[in-house]
């Protein structure tokens, strides 16, 4: 599977990890028979010519960029022009991303009128003025959006908008006929992250040689000359893992050495600005040479510097913000008196200063789990992201502690704090490596609170009822074990082994943990069948979601324990289950 960070590249799904807490409260949706999304029929994808065909060169105007330098400065013109976008602060914008079936990993089935031989990634059109932008979104963005947060799945188009200090989303929900503007409350930080200009992230921060592009010609486009650039082949395999990582395509399918024919070219006109990016390819597959697929990437920009108005929706239906974003609460657990922990054991959760959430789990005096979410903003570039893993060196030493962990692409983290009492702890988070905003060396505050923990290391603030609920449940707890004997162990080793194969991005292990007919359901998406929730999964993954079980405990065919999400559908459900039987998992609810 693809690295988490995919969610920070592409604009559909980091449109879909801004907004899905918001939107989540739309009433109960109509089951979906199945979680796949259904693409929008593409343009027609441009014509890729040989890598080894030289294209005839023609003189470039006067008026037009040299092909080496630019502006008198010694930066290759390409660069220059990208380092300008960056800068850029009124611009329109329109990218278009397709791909086909053989190469794009996520499960593709053609509906009645789709084009059965193309998917549309991503298709967004809009314009933007300083902070202020409005845009609109197609394809498998919109479809996915459209599973999870509660929009008509046949939906083909959302569009997001930001005015000042409100945010705007409008879109098709479950069980109504008409789009409609809804607008988030002022103190929502769920589209912050959203920065259109980054889907074209992967290949604008690449670092190229000085003679990567050359000019193969002239165009005349938005009323300007400008001069055509040709990337070559290092170039180009330059941008392609991360490119395709973006665009959900499954690297076990292809790579570089089986790309038959490419084109990378940028326009760059005679304001200096590049107006349009194109890169395609065509390949056939590992294992089948004759079996072939295809990407193309194309983006145009234009009207820079001219003047956009961008108005507030007047109609837009105001997001409830305690509904919006709902979490499971104490009440959940049937305790409606405020616990005093005597003990550092248990679940954490907070937030950092750029209100990206936190959690982590205690235990034995020790960190074992951590769920770091992060938002990066360096001015011209934003990145955001989640990292869950398990730790091994969390140890707490005089109420403090501070480990670092790395994920794949060699990105630190460095987490640190100390508890101030059982129940409060705060401390920093400091990110340092290359992210998709070039060298990363950053460092943010959090503050957490203690939300849950074993029952022995609570107790009331005030004399309840609980303690006999507390005694039968130990009881029953202590004679469904004894009766299920070995079989106790072997129900929590399964359901922690398939979270943690999820958390792993394997899927295939993660799935063999289920029945063929199991029943799910994870808050409000629900379904039936493993080839169900593999849909929903791989789509999960897709975005960038993580699950992460802790406290997992049998109950006597009934396993019982606490799952926090992050990403798409962020959350934490403090009551979920799992019904094992003959060694798989037959029912699963999060909630």
């Amino acid at each position: 599977m693809k690295p988490l960070y995919r969610i920070t590249l592409f604009v559909c799904l980091m449109l879909v990890s801004s907004i899905v807490i918001a939107c989540g409260s739309s009433p109960t949706p109509t089951p979906v028979p199945t979680l796949v999304p259904t693409p929008v029929p593409p343009t027609t994808a441009p014509t890729i010519i040989p890598p080894t065909a030289a294209p005839t060169k023609t003189t470039a105007p006067t008026n037009t960029p040299s092909a080496s330098t630019s502006g008198g400065s010694d930066i290759p013109a390409v660069q220059r022009a990208f380092e300008k976008f960056l800068a850029a602060t009124t611009f329109r914008l329109s990218t278009d991303v397709t791909t086909s079936p053989a190469l794009f990993e996520p499960q593709y089935t053609p509906q009645p009128g789709d084009d059965p031989d193309r998917v549309t990634v991503v298709s967004m059109q809009g314009e933007q003025d300083n902070a202020n932008f409005n845009f609109k979104l197609r394809g498998f963005a919109a479809s996915f959006l459209a599973v999870v947060a509660g929009f008509d799945p046949n939906s083909a188009e959302l569009e997001l908008a930001s005015v000042g200090d409100a945010r705007f989303a409008r879109g098709i929900k479950e069980g109504e006929t008409t789009a409609k503007w809804y607008q988030f409350p002022q103190d929502d930080p769920s589209m912050d992250g959203f920065v259109p200009r980054q889907i074209l992230a992967p290949i604008i921060n690449a670092k190229y040689a000085d003679d990567a592009f050359q000019s193969t010609g002239s165009e005349t486009m938005d009323g300007q000359q400008c001069a055509v650039f040709e990337g070559d082949r290092a170039a180009f395999e330059l941008v392609l893992p991360e490119l395709s990582d973006s665009a959900l395509l499954n690297s076990e399918v292809f790579d570089k050495d089986t790309i038959d024919n490419f084109k990378f070219q940028v326009w760059v006109c005679g304001d200096g600005q590049v107006h349009r990016i194109l890169y395609a390819f065509d390949t056939h597959t590992k294992k089948d040479a004759a079996k072939k697929g295809s990407l193309s990437f194309d983006a145009k920009i234009k009207d820079y510097g001219t003047t956009i108005v961008i108005q507030a929706p007047a109609d837009a239906i105001p997001l409830d913000s305690g509904a919006a974003n709902a979490q499971p609460t104490e009440e959940a657990t049937n305790v409606s008196e405020a616990k005093t922990f005597t003990s550092l054991e248990g679940d954490w959760e907070g937030n950092s200063s750029t209100d990206s959430p936190i959690q982590f789990t205690v235990e034995d005096n020790a960190l074992t789990f951590v769920m770091l979410n992060y938002f990066i903003n360096t001015g011209s570039c934003s990145v955001g992201g989640a990292y869950g893993r398990s730790v091994d060196d969390g140890a707490i030493n005089n109420d403090k502690f501070s480990f670092t962990l790395t994920n794949d692409d060699g990105v630190q983290f460095t987490f640190a704090g100390k508890f101030n009492s059982n129940n409060d702890a705060e401390g920093t988070l400091a990110i340092k490596g290359k992210t998709h905003c070039g060298d990363t060396d950053e460092q943010v505050t959090w503050t957490a609170k203690h939300i849950s923990a074993p029952e022995s290391s609570t107790e009331p603030t005030s004399e309840s009822s609980v303690e006999p609920t507390e005694e039968a449940t130990v009881e029953a707890t202590a004679e469904a074990t004894t009766e299920a004997g070995g079989a106790s162990g072997d129900a929590v080793a399964l359901v922690q082994s398939a979270f943690d194969a999820f958390a792993k991005k394997d899927l295939n292990t993660a799935l063999a943990a289920f029945d063929d007919d199991v029943v799910y359901s994870v808050g409000d998406t629900s379904g039936v069948g493993k080839a169900s929730l593999q849909s929903y999964l791989q789509l999960a993954l897709a975005a960038g979601s993580t699950f992460a079980v802790s406290n997992v405990q049998d109950l006597g065919g009934i396993v019982t324990f606490t799952v926090t999400v992050s990403g798409v559908g962020a959350g934490t459900y403090s009551n979920s289950s799992a019904i094992v039987d003959e060694g798989k998992i037959v029912l699963l609810t999060l909630k």
